[in-house]
């Protein structure tokens, strides 16, 4: 693999600093690459900078001499690095898209990048019309963990926005911790959607994104048809049962990720090993994490200032559990919860009790599947779902 051991860089518009993330993602998702006679490899990236909008360009020179990225020399360019900065033009094929991943061109989902509650959103989005499913995923995600339910959902008539949360993909990367508390993460949602403009609106959420939604639906921020969650309990159930040993030991990593620094080394080392650790160890059907999948959520945790803001939403639930209040936890809402039963991470009994705080409470439980319910059984959340919408 190349590695690093001398590299000159410059990011354009004189923007002349750079980490070692940003060189290998340059290096690993190049726009292009060149040799050069004396051994030398150029590769150009695109890079997304903390708190912009506009993708940048990155320029990165490699050797294959064995040394790892991890002892790469890392520094500021200077002005006497390069003699000229801006790389040589691309053809189309070859240019890098900003985008955290290229959907199937059958899907319909299409890309942009939104503008709501002070932070740029990466959206993936699919259907058309006045009722909007707004898709929220979690941890470590990106939008792509719903790319076989946006289809379905526009089929039926939905408006699918599908965000990026902030801190992922090229969405916006606010720094400190207290940028990622409830309160935060909640007014980010009434913003995308206000800015889609919807006369209705479903929320769908899995993991952190069901954490978001269902204290967005107890503050009652914006009025809603529908709430569909999967594989995370209602704040009250989880309060509960996180008093009990038996979900205790399964939380141990929201208390890692409390430590400074540690963690973000454990989950991006080896080519953010960790991450596509998360998938394949949970998984049941791990022939529904192939290499191309896992490799989307490692390059996506890579970005600069990723792998920290991802952190950064467990230290935030534990430092700022007071951003918001609950209140009686109340949810009005008509609400289906998908629960797969393998979850390594949640036990079953987070599902039992939930009919006491959300009245209208519709749980479908699927034997043999983990945690990550609607990429590993696709065909059968569908199916589930679709029922419900037509029930």
């Amino acid at each position: 693999m190349t590695s690093i051991r001398y590299f000159e860089a410059q990011v354009l518009r004189k923007r002349p600093y750079l980490t070692v993330d940003m060189c290998r993602s340059a290096v690993s998702n190049p726009l292009r690459r060149e040799v050069q006679a004396d051994g030398r490899i150029r590769h150009w990236g695109v890079v997304l900078l903390p708190n912009e909008a506009k993708p940048r360009i990155l320029r990165v020179v490699t050797l294959e001499d064995g040394i790892t990225l991890h002892n790469a020399f890392i520094r500021k360019a200077r002005s006497g690095d390069t003699r000229n900065p801006r790389p040589p033009a691309c053809s189309p094929e070859s240019r890098m898209t900003p985008f955290s991943w290229t959907p199937e061109p059958a899907s319909g989902i299409t890309q942009r990048f939104v503008e709501a509650n002070g932070q740029t959103f990466e959206l993936a989005e699919c259907g058309s019309g006045d009722r909007l499913a707004l898709m929220l995923h979690g941890f470590p995600e990106l939008n792509y963990s719903w790319r076989f339910q946006m289809p379905m959902l526009a089929a039926r008539g939905w408006r699918v926005w599908a965000p990026n949360l902030r801190g992922y993909g090229a969405s916006s990367k606010p720094e400190g911790v207290r940028a990622y508390a409830l309160d935060h993460l909640t007014d980010d949602v009434a913003a995308l959607i206000d800015a889609s403009g919807a006369r209705e609106v479903m929320l769908v959420a899995h993991d952190w994104g069901a954490i978001v939604a269902w204290t967005f639906a107890i503050r009652k921020l914006r009025p809603l048809v529908k709430l569909v969650i999967m594989n995370v309990p209602h704040p009250m159930v989880g309060a509960r049962e996180i008093r009990h040993w038996r979900q205790f030991r399964r939380s141990w990593y929201i208390f890692f990720f409390q430590l400074p620094r540690l963690p973000e080394r454990m989950m991006i080392r080896d080519g953010a090993a960790g991450i596509k650790g998360a998938f394949r160890n949970m998984a049941v059907d791990k022939s529904r994490f192939p290499a191309e999948v896992l490799q989307t959520y490692a390059d996506a945790a890579l970005r600069p200032g990723a792998i920290t803001a991802m952190i950064n939403y467990y230290r935030a639930l534990l430092r700022h559990r007071d951003s918001v209040d609950l209140g009686d936890g109340r949810i009005d809402v008509p609400t289906l919860m998908i629960w797969g039963e393998e979850d390594s991470a949640l036990n079953i009994r987070c599902t039992e009790g939930t009919e006491e705080w959300v009245p209208d409470f519709t749980l479908r439980r699927l034997p043999g599947v983990s945690h990550w319910v609607q990429q590993e059984a696709p065909e059968a959340v569908n199916a589930i779902l679709g029922d419900w919408l037509d029930g």
